[in-house]
């Protein structure tokens, strides 16, 4: 059964009569869930390759902007910290260059969740000096997972549920690769605290 967007759209209108965004945020919403699935398919093979090469690295950074950046925290702390035990923290990519890009080179590994909308310019920005810099990272970009076709004016409120998605992806490959499963935990829930 479907939304029935007339009755949402009386509504909507009825509470915010002088809601802006609207027709952008439906058209979003229909888009957002074909966009996800497609994505989770054409990131499948990367996702796998990255495990491959990096599920028992010593540390990762997660790095994301704007609305992205809840789900890099999400990204770094619940599927990497908690469900692989694995060491590694969240950037906001306007702050990497307030000091965490000093330890940027060959090893260390970054994982770059690439918004579009507002603050794509800033995670530009990172991949420029990633790309120069760097030799371990991962670009997980919005607009390769088909995000550009999301009106302009909203597009940043769905950076973060298809990033949301990614992480499941990328932890789901770590896991099948190192073989700790994501339900494992060694204190949540098991003992007092």
């Amino acid at each position: 059964m479907g939304l029935n967007y007339s009755i949402i759209n009386e509504l909507i209108h009825r509470q915010e009569p002088e809601y802006k965004l609207y027709e952008g945020m439906k058209d979003g919403i229909i888009k957002c869930d074909a966009i996800i699935r497609n994505a989770t398919k054409k990131f499948q093979n990367k996702a796998w390759n990255f495990a491959e090469h990096y599920y028992n690295a010593p540390f990762l950074y997660i790095m994301a902007s704007g609305s992205a950046y809840a789900q890099a925290y999400g990204f770094a702390i619940c599927s990497l910290q908690e469900m692989q035990w694995m060491d590694c923290c969240y950037l906001d990519s306007a702050e990497y260059f307030h000091g965490p890009f000093e330890v940027t080179d060959k090893d260390h590994i970054y994982i770059l969740l690439k918004s579009v909308g507002k603050t794509r310019m800033i995670d530009e920005r990172a991949e420029v000096f990633l790309n120069k810099y760097a030799e371990k990272y991962e670009i997980i970009d919005a607009a390769d997972c088909g995000m550009d076709a999301i009106d302009d004016s909203c597009v940043d409120y769905f950076n973060a549920p298809l990033f949301y998605e990614m992480s499941v992806l990328y932890r789901t490959a770590i896991q099948n690769k190192s073989g700790h499963p994501l339900d494992m935990r060694r204190y949540m829930g098991v003992v007092e605290y």
